[in-house]
């Protein structure tokens, strides 16, 4: 059975993503003072980061997802970049969207 909606609206749960076929990963953050929202930054002036990567080269063909937010631990600035070549799922509960509005 499928809705259609006549405005944009944000999911409030939980929901989960499903990605098949991934090719390349990147995980980056931005690490936060521990006592609020400031960066650390190091003996440079750069922002410290923390950095994973698989199989991660410019040159990976196949769809980017790009994903971003704040982790509590370590506390900081998430952001999550994926290729693959597979479909995307995304499951949630449909009771938990609001019209963007209300948000």
């Amino acid at each position: 059975m499928s809705t259609i909606y006549s405005e944009d609206l944000i999911i409030i749960g939980d929901a989960t993503l499903l990605f098949e076929e991934v090719l390349s990963g990147r995980l980056t953050v931005a690490l936060y003072e521990a006592t609020g929202n400031d960066f650390i930054y190091d003996q440079n002036g750069e922002i410290t980061k923390l950095i994973k990567e698989w199989n991660w080269t410019k040159g990976v063909e196949g769809y980017r997802y790009q994903f971003g937010g704040v982790l509590e631990w370590p506390r900081g600035s998430c952001s999550i970049e994926l290729v693959t070549k597979g479909k995307v799922t995304i499951q949630f509960n449909p009771n938990d969207c609001i019209p963007v509005r209300e948000y």
